[in-house]
């Protein structure tokens, strides 16, 4: 995906300029998370970006670009135990932000699903969150890295 570095007004990139890639970063993002394939011993998850707010922008001053992020993304996974029974669950990361590591991002598991499957829903709080949420994650870190190489 190609970062902008500046108009074609501003072919030398010397004046002031701010560009909102927060569209395109939220379609791409949502086509790479919908393209992870995750299994997980007997669990099939499907992911889905379900909620993405927040802003993505570009400042070029000088033929110097800075990428700037502050998001608040959820994932929704979901998929069906070996018994059938549908599950959902949810990773919400509150705080996205160009000021923190990928590893210092916070995220919030939630599982959602009936409450007969129990034994299901820990498995999937307990390990299969566990498990594909460093894949989700390297969804997102990887994405803003492509973005920081045109700084």
């Amino acid at each position: 995906m190609a970062v902008p570095s500046h108009s074609v007004w501003n072919q030398n990139g010397f004046l002031w300029e701010e560009m909102n890639l927060s569209a395109a970063f939220k379609e791409e993002a949502a086509k790479r998370v919908a393209a992870l394939q995750l299994p997980y011993e007997d669990f099939e998850l499907a992911a889905a970006v379900s909620k993405h707010t927040g802003n993505v922008k570009a400042y070029n001053r000088k033929g110097k670009l800075l990428v700037a992020f502050e998001l608040q993304i959820e994932v929704t996974l979901t998929g069906a135990a070996p018994d059938g029974t549908e599950h959902k669950a949810t990773l919400s990361y509150p705080d996205v932000c160009s000021a923190e590591e990928p590893a210092e991002w916070e995220v919030d598991v939630a599982v959602k699903e009936p409450v007969k499957a129990l034994p299901a829903h820990k498995v999937l709080r307990q390990h299969v969150a566990k498990a594909i949420e460093p894949r989700v994650r390297a969804v997102f870190s990887d994405l803003i890295a492509e973005y920081r190489r045109r700084e």
